[in-house]
């Protein structure tokens, strides 16, 4: 099972780089991607998908998506990414609204706030300052969809069961 879970993990990886060079709008993108983290989560293992996580943000600078003055918040992105699956995966078995709003509130406020703080620091708060609201309220936005997202393909997509 572990091969199909890194195979799996690489498809999932290899179609997020994909659509990064199709340049879909950001909200559309960010729904897409955080729906892969979980879908990953749920359908192989949270450490296939912290792989996710954490190599998206890195493809997205790569790749343009992201621009190059928000480099600093790579790492600030990396760690809200991987935040939001260690949540949604300790409230998997929780109510619908506890795992549609826990994982997607924190991502938000995360990425947000420890990302302002970065830039606070770097002495970028005032050409970014008015980012914050905007990216809080699209981090959580796409979070959500994409919980929501993903557990409409993991309902949909029967799992994979080999002998190994």
């Amino acid at each position: 099972m572990r091969f199909v879970n890194t195979t799996i993990t690489g498809l999932l990886l290899a179609i997020i780089i994909a659509l990064q060079f199709v340049k879909l709008p950001i909200p559309v993108l960010g729904v897409i991607i955080n729906s892969f983290f979980i879908f990953g989560a749920l359908y192989t293992t949270d450490k296939h998908a912290y792989v996710l996580a954490i190599l998206t943000p890195i493809a997205a600078f790569t790749t343009g998506t992201l621009a190059a003055p928000l480099l600093p918040l790579v790492p600030v992105i990396l760690l809200g990414n991987v935040a939001y699956i260690y949540i949604f995966a300790r409230c998997k078995n929780s109510s619908y609204i506890m795992r549609l709003l826990f994982p997607s509130l924190l991502k938000g406020f995360f990425i947000s706030f420890i990302g302002y703080s970065l830039l606070s620091h770097l002495n970028l708060t005032a050409t970014l300052e008015w980012l914050i609201i905007p990216v809080l309220g699209v981090q959580f936005l796409t979070s959500a969809l994409g919980i929501v997202l993903a557990e409409v393909l993991h309902r949909h997509i029967p799992k994979l069961h080999t002998n190994q």
